[in-house]
């Protein structure tokens, strides 16, 4: 049984974000693998690219890198379902299909969510009450990496309020576009949220993050070299520190369609521009 954290001690004053003046920042164009879209770098920052990727994207692989169900001891991510009495596995549940839903048997509680870690990428799906929520099939990009964890964490939770669901069936247009934008900011904002505001998963989370910096291998599995480079931190940055940048990033929707836009979207052609959706925003 894990002990209720207590957070009244735990100062969150210093996440603010209203010091941080983004436009100041200098930035530099690069180029991306999807036809060579131009994005901006903000310089300031403590996490840069290392790839074709976007720049938050580099942020965001990080975050869901460390908030992994799979890591032992256990990491932040389990430690924030353990909390939330939510049953964390990656034994595959036995579906039993009904007239209007798919739903599961084998749950100990009401609240579960399955990790699918047998393939390249680990892909989350939370089941509440039977009823099984698939990130998605609400929020998420189809095939993505995206925060499917914090996606599947805050279905099971039911807390929704203020997520749009993206209509899928076709192609992605504009407007279902912006909702995958907006969703991932919000995602990111509650998921930070949820780090600042409870000691003992921030504390965890700082102890993985600083175990990136010292270069250590956080699973068996992870045959990265070098972990501070491989994920573009700059030397000497602290967790605190890409907290703060992260916010700040995160503040501007625009650096999340960027994100958004170079990832495979329904009857879009990925290995071209999707010149419709760059040209709805400013990059």
């Amino acid at each position: 049984m894990i002990k209720k954290f207590k957070t009244k001690k735990f100062k969150t004053k210093k996440f603010k974000t209203k010091k941080y003046k983004t436009k100041k920042f200098k930035t530099k164009k690069y180029k991306t693998k999807k036809g060579g879209q131009l994005y901006s770098i903000n310089k300031e920052l403590s996490i840069k690219p290392t790839g074709t990727e976007s720049q938050y994207e580099a942020f965001q692989s990080i975050f869901a890198y460390i908030m992994a169900g799979d890591i032992d001891p256990p990491s932040a991510y389990k430690l924030l379902c353990l909390s939330s009495n939510i049953q964390l596995t990656n034994n595959k549940p036995i579906d039993r299909t009904t007239r209007n839903k798919k739903s599961v048997t084998n749950m100990i509680s009401n609240k579960l969510i399955y990790y699918d870690n047998t393939k390249t990428t680990t892909h989350y799906i939370g089941y509440l009450n039977d009823e099984e929520r698939n990130p998605y099939n609400y929020y998420q990009a189809n095939g993505t990496q995206g925060f499917c964890q914090m996606f599947a964490y805050f279905l099971v939770m039911n807390d929704i309020h203020g997520f749009q669901i993206v209509d899928q069936s076709k192609k992605i247009d504009i407007n279902n576009f912006n909702k995958l934008a907006i969703n991932t900011q919000l995602c990111a904002e509650k998921a930070i949220k949820l780090l600042i505001t409870n000691k003992d998963i921030y504390t965890r989370f700082e102890e993985q993050f600083n175990e990136i910096m010292m270069n250590k291998r956080l699973s068996l599995e992870d045959d990265h070299n070098d972990n501070r480079r491989y994920y573009g931190i700059n030397p000497g940055t602290t967790c605190d520190k890409y907290i703060k940048d992260f916010i700040i990033i995160n503040s501007d929707i625009n650096n999340i369609k960027n994100y958004i836009v170079d990832q495979p979207l329904n009857k879009w052609n990925n290995s071209k521009p999707k010149q419709q959706l760059l040209d709805s925003y400013k990059i």
